[in-house]
Parts: C-alpha cells; structure tokens; sequence
C-alpha cells in the first residue's frame, strides 16, 4: 500500500508538471506570436514613416527649385511703344489712351511740388477674356522714365471723371481719367499698363505723342 501510495504521489507530481509544462509552452507561443505582431506593427510603422520623409523631401525639393515665372519688361523701348492714341490689343485685354494733357496750374486738392506737373489722360480698357478681371489702377498703372524712375498715379482736382479700381466684366469696357504728378523735364514719359491678366507683359504707351 505504501508503494501505490507512492508512486500515485509520483504520479500526480508528473501530472502537475506535464500541465506546468504544457501551461509554460502555450504562455510561450503566445508570446512569440504577441513579439511577430508587434514586429509587424513596428516594421510597417518605420516603413510609413521613411515613406512620408521621402515623400516630403521630394516636394521640398521641387518646391524650391521649380523655376518663378515672371513678367519679362523689354530692355529697348524700340518697337514695343504705342503711341497715345492707339489701341493696343492683346488675347486678353486691350488698351488705349488719349486726350492727354499737362498742367500746372495750382491745386489746391491735391498739391505738388513745384518741380512736377501733372499729367492727365483718358484710359479705356476692354476685357477680352470669358472671366472677370480685377482692375487697380494704382497698382497696374504707372509712368516711368528713360532712367528707370517710376511714379504712381496721384489724384488731381483736375480730373472730372476719375476710372475706379472695380472688377471688369468678361468683355466689358471701362473708361475714365487717370492723373499723374511728374518731373517738368520729362520730356518723354512712358505709361505702363500691365494688368496682370492672362500673363501678358505690359503694354508701354508713349503718353505725350
């Protein structure tokens, strides 16, 4: 009795670590398969990560060395001048300017120095585009002489039926006076339309003839 007693103890002692082992070995498996999903997890992870860092460096990079595009002005004034007067048409917009004149009477309104006169004319634009264009004449239109000098428009009290910044309508056509505070001694100011619209260069006028 005391043997059977034994080796059922025995027998129970290896039962005990049969399930111990067989516990240990599905608390491994389970491990392993918890470190292969994580691993997973952390490979895509960094893989998604190198990607967006790819990604992003490329867009720096075009972004910063794509070439601006700007407005080309010509270096000569020859054969790029239209005389006041005419029409200059463009696919999007024309332009002409006429009754142009100079004054140097006293203004009260709106003074300026004794050296300037002022010079005042009709402009009248057409959009000739199928979208509406906004139109800013201190900002698109200005004089500028043989030296390079620019001058802004300056409001006179001498100008009767002043043109308004506004948004032009496709082929609709505005007009109106436009004045602008000079050196006397220029004796050939240029005007410069340049709009903007439709990426053209600018149109140079030969205001005073």
């Amino acid at each position: 009795m005391g043997i059977r007693k034994k080796a059922s103890k025995n027998d129970d002692s290896m039962s005990s670590i049969d399930q111990l082992d067989e516990t240990f070995k599905s608390e491994l498996q389970y491990f392993w398969r918890f470190t292969d999903e994580n691993h997973l997890l952390l490979t895509g992870f960094v893989l998604l990560l190198c990607a967006m860092v790819i990604i992003n460096t490329i867009f720096i990079v075009n972004h910063f060395t794509k070439p601006t595009q700007v407005s080309v002005q010509a270096a000569s004034y020859s054969n790029h001048v239209i005389n006041s007067g005419l029409t200059a048409r463009t696919p999007a917009f024309n332009v002409s300017a006429s009754q142009v004149y100079e004054t140097t009477k006293t203004d009260m309104a709106f003074p300026i120095a004794g050296d300037q006169t002022m010079l005042i004319f009709t402009i009248t634009i057409t959009n000739n585009q199928q979208s509406a264009a906004n139109f800013y004449p201190v900002n698109q239109l200005y004089i500028r002489d043989q030296e390079g000098s620019n001058y802004a428009p300056h409001a006179s009290m001498y100008v009767t039926n002043p043109i308004a910044a506004q948004l032009v309508p496709p082929h609709k056509t505005i007009t109106g006076q436009i004045s602008f505070a000079i050196p006397n001694h220029l004796s050939r100011p240029l005007l410069y339309v340049d709009l903007g619209w439709g990426t053209q260069v600018p149109v140079v006028f030969d205001i005073l003839h």
